[in-house]
């Protein structure tokens, strides 16, 4: 099983079919917060739903384009964090984050990228990484600003959710900037 120690509490682990009642669980639980924000929440409407994700992450896994990790803090599952590879010519991933109300504003998901960040420049020889965040979710916009990513635009009308549109924004980080800011 693929995982990543973040600290002595908390590691990132390859999400598995097993988890899917968990994934669920804890998307249910948090489905108001979360689906201000991410669109597929609405579509979550059982195990079988998070199920069909994380297969699908495993798929993408196995071809080297994709990660779905569950965050794990004192082995008890608060939220999930992956990426994708947008643009393997130009070696660019994206990070994308979720977590759980009750564990929110506590460095968790920051800890999980700042970790996440090196293994993807490290692992898988990313040259640049991209966050995107709803404009109006200053709680997951400052995580990139935390970790030095450079807000390099904003995207008009990028994400829609329940038939409405917003904008999202861009944040990046090269590979370079990251070894010069260590």
């Amino acid at each position: 099983m693929m995982k990543i120690v973040v600290d002595q509490d908390l590691e990132m682990r390859l999400l598995r079919s097993h988890d899917a009642e968990a994934v669920f669980a804890l998307v249910d639980e948090n489905r108001t917060s979360l689906s201000k924000y991410l669109p597929w929440v609405d579509g979550t409407r059982g195990p079988a739903d998070s199920r069909d994700f994380i297969e699908k992450a495993l798929v993408g896994y196995k071809q080297t384009q994709r990660m779905a990790m569950g965050m794990w803090l004192a082995e008890q599952l608060v939220g999930v964090i992956g990426f994708d590879i947008k643009d393997p010519f130009n070696e660019t991933a994206e990070i994308g984050y979720w977590i759980g109300e009750p564990h929110r504003s506590k460095g968790i998901v920051t800890r999980c990228c700042r970790v996440l960040t090196r293994h993807l420049f490290d692992r898988w020889q990313a040259h640049r990484i991209e966050i995107r965040c709803a404009v109006n979710n200053q709680t997951s916009c400052a995580i990139p600003e935390r970790l030095g990513f450079t807000r390099e635009a904003t995207l008009r009308e990028a994400a829609k959710i329940q038939d409405e549109y917003f904008d999202l924004i861009v944040y990046g980080l090269l590979k370079n900037d990251a070894i010069n800011t260590q």
